[in-house]
């Protein structure tokens, strides 16, 4: 029987030819023909590189525009429940008008507002922000009921960048304080880079002792008093009650002086005529704590805190408020100010060690060249394509980013390891692949014949990496800032080294020259059997392509082969389905922020005690350098800690004296082993002390405490469980919301699960038959008329939900809160004053009950709403979390459509769902571009088959066994692997078809994949362990910035680890499996016999 004889089909080797002979290519042709002009190119690139060096900003994070808008408002004389009913609504209409608007977020508290929106990221937020500001000055209902009405972006709450606690033996606190608010942080607010300069410190107040026996015979109400000294300043004033005399105090500022207040001049009904303010009151100033209070280690000071904006250099700014600040401690010999906080710190060591792996990554890759190539010619031109690579990145840089940040220096160290990729190729290609010069081609014209029929591998191999960031290039979630930055950054640098390996590397390599030479002699050594033992002398090419050989020939080693594979895919499956889903890890700042909230009847005394009992609690903690906090407004009872962690000394430090010679040299051995193991996210003081504080916190007096881990990626906080409740009842929803948590912290997934719904037990609620259509706007009356009652009330204050009725906080412990037949009884025995004279006795009083209303009254789109915040255990799936608290709270009888995720768990939810996505479109952007550049589907297929799973999944095998999460940076890092091997599996696979379509027979194909497979074994080799070696020092960084190199770093090591080996035999393995059909289809190869028939039925016509 006669074998069909295959031939290769000259339409599909079109597309390798043409081109070759192509004359709009003649500029290049003269190009490789000039000396000077890869020299002048490279001294082009090198200056525009340090000039955009000279010129670039420096920034620790980059820089992401706020897509939220606020709107903050003071009101004073109206009813919190008015404000939430009509100008609340009517601003969140303004709001809901918006295009692009995920959700709005309404808290009223008392006489405050604040209604916070948040926008899609592809919205013009400048414009909204504009739109909502104009609409807000044009509605009468917002503007004849607020004061002090501010909207604008909201930049987020992050942590200080600078800290600084100014004392004085000479001065008290209060003058100090005032010398700083004149002298200091109005200049620094002025200077470029700075977000915000906050000051707390005591500040003068100015005290009113009223006399009651003066203010009877004057004829006169307490009330009065209060009015007139309202109406007099721009500032509302607050009134407490000191013993027998009523005590007002004013939060002003001592230089308008006691002389206003004095001379205020009061009038009675008619009777006593006018009197001054001074007749019936005397007056002191003293330092006010009640407003806010800082404290620095348990001691008074003031306390300045400097946040800087996100797209200066934090370097500079720093260095320019700490000279301003010497410059007037020069001035004022008698304050001393001590450093509390300086994130730059960090950064400076960041920045060392960055420099130090960069150094590092050269240095390796240069070396893993020369000892695979063996040639000093071909390392120096492949290791001098990284730093012309990275100087032409750097001018492309300073056009298209806003900065250079630690993503940004971070992706410039994983480049090293993939821009000498081209360069690689082009060399391993060049050298290997010399024919004698024909009189048709000089010597740089063969050269150029070569580098031509390569050159859609060099366009494959680097869009292949470049596609795999598009997706998350454009991507409009909130953190997709750090994805941008870094999937710009590689791809510049990927696109900046094509060029200088076509242009630049072919010129600098000698070798090739001499290679032409040594072939035009056409001596009889140089026989292809020759050429064949000359290209394994490598001893590990050698082992490769004997072990290739066996491979190729026992089918039970393939077919354990193919057992392991699926073994590691299915452990990755496993893994991938327990990751823990997270935005990003939080960086080790060595700083946490606490927010404690006291009970809402606490006095501003009990508040500083219980800040000061937490302050003593935190310091004897041996793992904290020092604490300060800052008290709130008395309204919101607010504690905020600032607090500093110690440096990790290692305790093998404190006995090096007592060591073995032997012990000397192993031991540093060992602590770098150990550094691996105890990774900086493992080892994240940040993280695990911020759960042990967390538990000491819940164990205190406090109603709530929550434990803040700065952060600078948008999206990502320390409360993974984020969410809004919403319903038309609040108390009803309440009852589920509480319900729901109840059964969630049973299953031990949370360490810190709580609500924001802050219901006051022990006040009481007094209806009046009093018409305010009759005494006209006379509530506050009421109100103050209601201080002069009681004599030792905890607090006083009118609540949300005040309208027309007064609320009265009395402070009843909660023992005496169960009868509450003694608190209605006192309640009945006073006498309300309306103007003056006129009294509302007991029988204007409709009746006395206890209250239970909200503290604050709280909506989320439109809604009156219930915010859930919680901790998740360490070790816990975030995404699991946040969606097994929706199903207890779905199981509770809230409507899903009631729930809504806010903050990190929105953020979280649809991360996880948009990299599913991102992955899917990267694969088939790749799919899809292999499948133009091979005009073939069956190669495409090959290289995504033998690489992608595999990769994918080590990738979360990796975070696994590292205890990492799946964050940003580890998604990108698998992207990047993923990326890489189709790039390695892209250059054998084209070699494998060139030689089999070079041999033209069916019968050696099995040869073809071996011998392409090791001959491209060295390109793989060096692309692989340039990137491992290259991005391996980013392991053992522990500044700012480590956790994020570390998560990045050991994914591409364990990944391309992995891939290194999948690529060298599971390519092989997948091309021999492939059925006889297909190899025609990917060779282009057409059988005769099937060609007569068709000329047969379809005869040519002449």
């Amino acid at each position: 029987m006669k074998r069909d004889v295959m031939r290769p089909d000259v339409t599909k080797q079109g597309t390798m030819k043409q081109g070759i002979d192509n004359p709009a290519t003649s500029w290049l042709g003269r190009y490789f023909e000039s000396r000077m002009g890869y020299i002048i190119l490279m001294l082009l690139i090198t200056m525009c590189g340090l000039a955009a060096l000279k010129f670039v900003t420096l920034t620790s994070f980059p820089y992401s525009r706020s897509s939220t808008i606020f709107v903050s408002a003071q009101f004073y004389d109206k009813p919190a429940k008015y404000i939430a009913t009509h100008v609340a609504s009517d601003i969140e209409d303004i709001f809901a008008e918006q295009d692009g608007l995920e959700y709005t977020r309404l808290t009223v508290g008392n006489n405050s507002l604040r209604v916070t929106g948040k926008f899609d990221k592809s919205v013009d937020i400048d414009a909204v922000a504009r739109d909502i500001s104009n609409q807000l000055t044009n509605r009468p209902m917002v503007q004849n009921n607020l004061d002090e009405l501010t909207s604008g972006l909201d930049k987020g709450d992050f942590a200080p960048d600078l800290g600084y606690v100014f004392t004085s033996n000479a001065r008290s606190d209060s003058l100090v304080s005032r010398l700083l608010e004149s002298e200091i942080t109005p200049i620094l607010r002025s200077l470029p880079g700075i977000q915000s300069v906050a000051l707390y410190g005591p500040s003068d107040a100015i005290y009113i002792d009223v006399d009651q026996d003066r203010l009877n015979a004057a004829g006169l109400a307490l009330n009065q008093v209060y009015d007139t000294v309202q109406s007099a300043f721009t500032q509302p004033a607050s009134y407490l009650v000191d013993g027998e005399n009523y005590e007002i105090y004013h939060h002003k500022a001592v230089d308008n002086g006691i002389q206003k207040m004095a001379t205020l001049r009061l009038e009675d009904d008619g009777t006593q005529g006018v009197h001054a303010l001074s007749d019936i009151a005397t007056f002191r100033v003293a330092n006010e704590y009640t407003r806010v209070k800082a404290k620095f280690n348990d001691k008074d000071g003031v306390v300045m805190l400097a946040t800087f904006d996100g797209r200066a250099n934090p370097l500079s700014v720093s260095t320019d408020v700490k000279t301003m600040i010497t410059d007037f401690l020069v001035g004022e010999p008698d304050i001393k100010a001590q450093e509390i906080m300086d994130s730059t710190v960090m950064l400076y060591g960041s920045i060392k060690e960055t420099l130090l792996s960069i150094i590092l990554s050269i240095a390796v890759t240069c070396l893993i060249v020369y000892f695979t190539t063996r040639s000093v010619a071909s390392a120096f031109a492949i290791s001098l394509s990284i730093p012309l690579s990275l100087l032409l990145a750097f001018a492309f840089y300073s056009v298209s980013l806003e900065s250079i940040n630690l993503i940004t220096i971070t992706a410039l160290i994983i480049a090293i390891g993939l821009v000498v990729d081209d360069s690689i190729v082009v060399t391993d290609y060049l050298n290997g692949h010399s024919a004698a010069p024909t009189t048709a081609h000089t010597k740089s014209g063969g050269q150029l014949m070569r580098l031509r029929a390569i050159l859609m591998v060099l366009v494959a191999i680097t869009l292949t990496l470049v596609v795999v960031y598009l997706p998350y290039i454009f991507s409009s979630a909130d953190y997709s800032v750090v994805s941008k930055e870094f999937g710009i950054a590689i791809s510049i640098a990927l696109l900046c080294s094509l060029f200088v390996s076509v242009l630049i590397t072919p010129k600098l390599l000698p070798s090739a020259r001499a290679h032409v030479n040594k072939v035009a002699n056409n001596t009889p050594h140089n026989t292809a059997s020759n050429a064949k033992s000359e290209a394994y002398q490598n001893p590990v090419l050698r082992a490769y392509h004997q072990s290739l050989c066996h491979f190729a020939e026992s089918r039970v080693i393939r077919s354990l082969t193919a057992v392991v594979i699926m073994g590691v895919l299915v452990a990755g499956f496993f893994s991938w389905q327990n990751s823990d889903s997270e935005v990003a890890p939080p960086e080790d700042k060595r700083l946490l922020l606490v927010l404690s909230e006291v009970s809402p009847n606490a006095t501003s005394t009990d508040v500083q005690a219980q800040a000061s009992k937490l302050t003593q609690r935190i310091l004897a903690l041996d793992w904290v350098d020092s604490t300060n906090y800052v008290t709130g407004l008395p309204d919101s009872n607010m504690i905020t800690h600032y607090v500093r962690l110690k440096e990790s000394v290692s305790g093998s430090q404190e006995n090096n004296d007592n060591l073995a010679w032997w012990e000397h040299v192993t031991q540093p051995i060992q602590n770098t082993l150990q550094q691996f193991v105890d990774n900086p996210q493992k080892n994240n003081l940040l993280v695990d002390q911020s759960e042990r504080l967390a538990s000491l916190l819940a164990q205190e007096t406090l109603s709530r405490s929550f434990v803040i881990l700065p952060t600078d990626i948008p999206g990502a906080s320390t409360f993974p469980i984020d969410m809004a409740i919403m319903g038309s009842d609040t108390e009803q929803v309440l009852d589920k919301v509480e319900a729901a948590l109840r059964e969630a912290r049973a299953t031990g997934l949370y360490e810190f699960l709580v609500h924001d719904a802050k219901y006051v037990s022990n006040q009481f609620n007094i209806d009046t038959l009093v018409d305010t259509t009759t005494y006209g706007s006379a509530e506050r009356r009421y109100f103050a008329s209601l201080v002069a009652a009681f004599s030792q009330p905890n607090y006083i204050g009118k609540t949300p939900h005040a309208n027309d009725n007064v609320k009265v906080y009395l402070g009843v412990s909660p023992s005496d809160r169960q009868s509450m037949v003694d608190g209605t009884t006192t309640i009945d025995d006073y006498a309300l004053y309306d103007d003056g004279d006129r009294k509302i006795m007991k029988s204007a009083i409709q009746h006395v009950e206890p209250s239970f209303e909200p503290l604050n009254i709280n909506k989320t789109n439109g809604l009156p709403s219930v915010q859930i915040r919680g901790i998740t255990l360490s070790g816990v799936n975030k995404y699991d979390a946040i969606h097994t608290l929706k199903d207890i709270l779905m199981s509770k009888g809230v409507a899903e459509h009631n729930i809504t995720f806010i903050g990190s768990s929105r953020s979280i939810s649809s991360s996880v769902t948009e990299h599913m996505n991102i992955t899917l479109f990267s694969l088939l952007l790749i799919f899809l571009l292999l499948t133009v550049l091979f005009d073939s589907v069956v190669a495409p297929l090959i290289i995504v088959l033998s690489t992608v799973p595999v990769t994918y999944f080590s990738g979360y095998i990796a975070l696994d066994l590292f205890g990492l999460s799946d964050n940003i940076y580890t998604r990108l890092s698998i992207l990047t692997a993923v990326g890489l091997s189709s790039k390695q599996a892209v250059i054998m696979v084209y070699e494998v078809i060139r030689i089999a379509r070079e041999h033209a027979d069916p019968a050696k194909l099995k040869d073809a994949i071996i011998e392409g497979c090791s001959q491209r074994f060295n390109a793989v080799f060096m692309t692989s362990f340039s990137l491992i070696l290259g991005v391996l020092p980013l392991v053992f960084q522990f500044n700012f910035g480590a956790v994020a190199k570390y998560n990045i770093a050991v994914v591409i090591v364990f990944c391309m680890t992995t891939s290194f080996f999948t690529v060298l035999y599971l390519v092989p393995l997948v091309m021999m499996s492939l059925p006889k059909r297909a190899y025609c289809t990917l060779l282009g190869y057409v059988n005769n016999n099937a060609r007569s028939a068709t000329k047969e039925h379809n005869p040519v016509h002449v």
